[in-house]
């Protein structure tokens, strides 16, 4: 769903700037906050949009693989074409 996807790519670029602090500051609590948004955004997405599971429960690397992915899929624009190949219908894309 687009409102799932958008949850997820608000937490993907807190997490990029959360991540960019820790490399010029090395203080880890940036590193560990990034970490944890990803997923509260994730989960929440899917707990309160979805209705489902995040996957990131059972296979959190799996999970974390395919949200990077997502989102430089999505950055780069070409998620939709990855969408219409994995079957989803045009009112989820």
């Amino acid at each position: 769903m687009p409102a799932t996807r958008m949850v997820h790519y608000a937490g993907d670029v807190i997490a990029i700037v959360l991540m960019a602090a820790f490399a010029a500051t090395l203080e880890p609590s940036f590193a560990i906050t990034a970490i944890t948004t990803v997923y509260a955004f994730a989960w929440l997405s899917h707990f309160l949009i979805e209705r489902n599971n995040p996957a990131s429960f059972k296979h959190p690397l799996w999970s974390a693989r395919g949200g990077i992915r997502m989102f430089s899929l999505w950055v780069s624009n070409r998620l939709k074409p990855e969408l219409v190949k994995a079957g989803l219908p045009a009112s989820k894309i």
